[in-house]
């Protein structure tokens, strides 16, 4: 404890760590020049770490021979010293978001970006990084993805106060790009915080309000939940993990189906929604004025995702069936058949501005959903091995898109293709052991098979997809 002070009494200085507590704190002292918060930047900070940064750099490459070890720093609100580069990044992952869950809305995103130094409005730095990697994946830059990748990762692992919705896209954004990029326990690290942090914010059950003052802002939470939803889904099945009964009931799901973004803005909103999945596999009776409203590119691709994860549980539940209640899994095979057949007709009729991604993806998760429903009979029923090929056969067609105008696939659209490959190879297969080599119907398969490695080929050497062609010997 220090002396008691007299007046006029001389002081001596204490050595260091003998002060009392109090007098060890720090004063609360107001900066003259601006606010003192950390993440609140006045307007001379932009400005100073761009000269900071541009100086860095000169002396990086003035010196960088003479200092290959050195530790750089970055300045996360500072995406790359050429500006104009990180912009370049932002708009290239932004054509091909969609494709990999940014449920954010584009415009209001990019009128953020714009206003960097605004801690209110400005992206999180993991939000950010995030994007810059997919920007620098995409341009296949390998040295900045290597360095976003680290970036990114260390801030989505940081403690720290950001907007809720723009830290649950990060995650879902790493996500998506560990799967594509075959980290599949990494991208389930990420894709289980993510769904943590969705059910945490409720945004499983939320409560459509028409009059809500932020109406794009409920939009993206809409958006925001289905978006981690068929994430989770669709690496648990491309990972092989077994659906459970809640992934399959759709847990308690009262959200409604999402809808472009572009429909939130014009005050378009599917009306109040309780158990949307139950309703929609019949698990649960629907109210007679029960109307489903799911019918945007958005809600017919999670709902496809959903009978994917039907066809997948069902076969376990069959070939255990110790208690021999084969009606009921009958029941559910039929249900989830006829839902197929049902979203099929529904796809034809759907918007296709800006989705011919979406659509593709869509129809391959049916096509895998019918293989694996019927996959059950094909030992024994020629029907069934029947609908499975020509389900095959038709995700290989693409759905008549040029396989050089497609742009960048969903990651799960590898999963889906080596499940369509594995029918024509058993095909194959069977036509070569109950044929002669010279026969037509051997012939036949054979171009199949090898129209369909060369479409494999196609997508590899593009890097439209990311293949393991080792996969599909």
């Amino acid at each position: 404890m220090t002396p008691p002070l007299t007046g006029g009494a001389s002081t001596v200085p204490l050595r260091r760590g003998k002060a009392c507590m109090k007098c060890r704190r720090p004063k609360d002292e107001t900066c003259q020049y601006g606010p003192t918060t950390p993440r609140i930047r006045t307007r001379t900070k932009p400005l100073e770490s761009t000269v900071a940064s541009l100086v860095a750099r000169v002396e990086q490459l003035e010196h960088s021979s003479n200092s290959p070890s050195s530790i750089q720093l970055f300045d996360p609100y500072l995406p790359e010293p050429e500006s104009h580069l990180g912009y370049r990044r932002l708009h290239l992952f932004l054509d091909h978001a969609p494709q990999f869950g940014f449920f954010l809305d584009p415009e209001r995103f990019m009128q953020s970006v714009r206003y960097i130094d605004d801690h209110i409005s400005c992206p999180s730095p993991s939000l950010l990084n995030s994007i810059l990697l997919w920007g620098a994946h995409l341009s296949s830059n390998t040295d900045l993805e290597v360095r976003f990748k680290s970036i990114a990762l260390q801030r989505t692992a940081a403690l720290g106060v950001q907007p809720f919705l723009y830290t649950l896209q990060a995650e879902v954004l790493l996500g998506y790009y560990l799967f594509r990029t075959g980290a599949f326990l990494e991208a389930r690290v990420h894709t289980n915080t993510a769904l943590e942090l969705a059910l945490s914010g409720g945004l499983h059950q939320i409560c459509v309000s028409t009059q809500t003052a932020d109406v794009v802002e409920q939009g993206e939470r809409i958006n925001a939940f289905w978006a981690v939803f068929v994430l989770h889904n669709n690496l648990g099945a491309a990972m092989g993990d077994l659906p459970d009964a809640a992934a399959v009931g759709g847990m308690q799901i009262d959200t409604p189906w999402p809808l472009d973004m572009d429909e939130y803005k014009q005050g378009v909103f599917s009306r109040g929604s309780q158990a949307t999945v139950l309703k929609y596999l019949r698990i649960l009776s629907a109210t007679p004025e029960y109307s489903d409203h799911g019918s945007s590119l958005l809600a017919l691709n999670a709902k496809a995702c959903i009978l994917l994860n039907q066809a997948l549980w069902l076969p376990p539940q069959w070939n255990s069936n110790v208690a021999g209640d084969v009606q009921s899994l009958y029941n559910v095979f039929q249900l989830v058949n006829d839902r197929i057949l049902e979203l099929r007709g529904q796809m034809s009729s759907a918007a296709t501005r800006n989705g011919a991604s979406i659509r593709l993806l869509t129809h391959s998760l049916l096509y895998a959903a019918t293989i694996k429903l019927h996959d059950l009979f094909t030992a024994n029923n020629v029907e069934s091995r029947r609908i499975c090929l020509d389900a095959a056969r038709a995700m290989f067609r693409f759905e008549g898109m040029d396989l050089h105008s497609l742009g960048y696939l969903n990651p799960m659209m590898a999963t889906l293709l080596k499940m369509a490959y594995d029918v024509l190879v058993a095909e194959h297969y069977r036509i070569s052991q109950t044929n002669r080599p010279s026969s037509q119907e051997t012939h036949e398969a054979h171009a199949t098979l090898g129209d369909a490695r060369g479409k494999l080929d196609t997508l590899a050497n593009l890097d439209i997809l990311k293949l393991d062609l080792s996969l599909f010997n």
